[in-house]
């Protein structure tokens, strides 16, 4: 079975990361021209300006000034702004930390279907961490809505969920289409995870040169559990049969570089 360990920690990212700032590169930003425009109510502009507050971009840093400008922007209804904030109270950057007050943001947020605030949520009640109580019923809430925006953290996340029953009724299969939306996204942890549910057939057929695979492609890419699951699979596997779970994950591979090289031309 896969224990919840396996689940990505890439949602870890560092606040600077997280913050969805539109900001320009400080040699192309006008300030005096973004504080007009922002003082005459242009949300865009109020994110701009927060954005270069916050990152001393063209202004000297001043996460008072960011978390200003960045309020006004959220109080006129704007999602990435909402969720902005919700950064600044978690965090007290600019403000006094309030976790509650930043869920809040968050949550205006990702019910205009901001899908890094969807994400945010959905982890932060999978986790219980910063203070806010673990709730899988709402974290399987969120993470559905960031998993169907395309999120592969929370696919893979959501597979746990179905697996083990975590606020929802225990359903394998579920847990395997997430799995599998994941891995199909290259996340090396769902690939593993995949390469497990064939290797055991939970939640889907029971096909060893299919697990061999998935746990290939997951060993390629430095997953810590995927080169234990190969050395355990493959003595139940003709020399054959190797070569096809070898050829499959090469094939995966070449496949998912043309399709990256496709989207990075549009």
């Amino acid at each position: 079975m896969i224990p919840p360990r396996l689940l990505s920690s890439t949602c870890c990212a560092l606040l600077c990361a997280q913050i969805s700032f539109s900001v320009c590169c400080a040699d192309d930003l006008n300030i005096e021209a973004l504080k007009k425009l922002a003082e005459q109510g242009d949300a865009q502009s109020q994110i701009s300006l927060g954005g270069a507050y916050f990152k001393g971009q063209g202004v000297p840093k001043d996460y008072q000034q960011a978390a200003e400008w960045i309020r006004k922007a959220a109080e006129q209804g704007d999602a990435k702004a909402q969720y902005d904030l919700g950064i600044f109270y978690r965090h007290g950057y600019g403000v006094q930390q309030d976790v509650a007050e930043g869920l809040e943001w968050y949550r205006k947020s990702a019910e205009q279907d901001f899908v890094e605030a969807e994400l945010e949520l959905g982890r932060l009640f999978y986790s219980g961490d910063a203070g806010i109580a673990q709730n899988y019923p709402e974290a399987a809430k969120w993470l559905t809505k960031a998993a169907e925006h395309g999120k592969a953290w929370a696919q893979n996340t959501l597979g746990v969920i179905y697996l083990y029953g975590y606020g929802v009724e225990k359903d394998p299969k579920q847990a395997f289409s997430w799995f599998q939306r994941a891995a199909e996204q290259g996340d090396a942890k769902a690939q593993s995870n995949v390469g497990q549910m064939y290797a055991g057939g939970t939640g889907i057929e029971k096909d060893l040169v299919k697990a061999y695979q998935w746990l290939t492609l997951a060993a390629q890419q430095g997953e810590s559990t995927a080169p234990k699951m190969l050395a355990g699979v493959e003595p139940h596997l003709t020399p054959d049969q190797v070569v096809e779970g070898k050829r499959l994950a090469a094939e995966w591979k070449e496949q998912a570089g043309k399709k990256a090289a496709e989207k990075a031309e549009r």
